[in-house]
């Protein structure tokens, strides 16, 4: 049990990695982060923030919902530069804020999917391979 607390807390934490990766290069240079170059910084940082995750804990962090946890973090981070100055702080805080709100929590949301998915299957294949007497 503590493994899968684990692996939801991982996930959420690789999320977060990802936004802040967008949310620093952001901050020191806005061009570079503008549209889909700003969505697949978070990505990319959440994946990594994954993959250095399972190599020190040897515990799999759920990737796919890391990485789509980073987008929509990354999505509504970079939307909000239309009600605040883009690459500001005050963007960084409110933006990173608002994304890590809805994109962590979708992101651990679907590793929590995940995990149940998973046991699920695995319930299934125990039970086809027993043998009725």
């Amino acid at each position: 049990m503590i493994a899968k607390k684990r692996i939801v807390l991982f996930t959420g934490v690789s999320t977060g990695f990802g936004l802040l990766g967008l949310l620093l290069v952001g901050t020191l240079s806005w061009p570079l982060v503008r549209g889909v170059p700003g969505i697949l910084i978070g990505i990319v940082g959440a994946t990594l923030c994954a993959a250095i995750l399972k190599f020190i804990f040897h515990e799999s962090p759920s990737v796919t919902a890391a990485g789509l946890g980073a987008v929509l973090a990354s999505y509504i981070a970079l939307a909000t530069a239309e009600v605040v100055p883009a690459g500001s702080l005050e963007w960084a805080l409110k933006g990173g804020l608002f994304g890590a709100a809805i994109g962590v929590s979708l992101a651990m949301l679907l590793s929590v999917l995940k995990i149940f998915l998973v046991g699920f299957l695995q319930l299934e294949t125990a039970g086809a391979n027993v043998v009725e007497r």
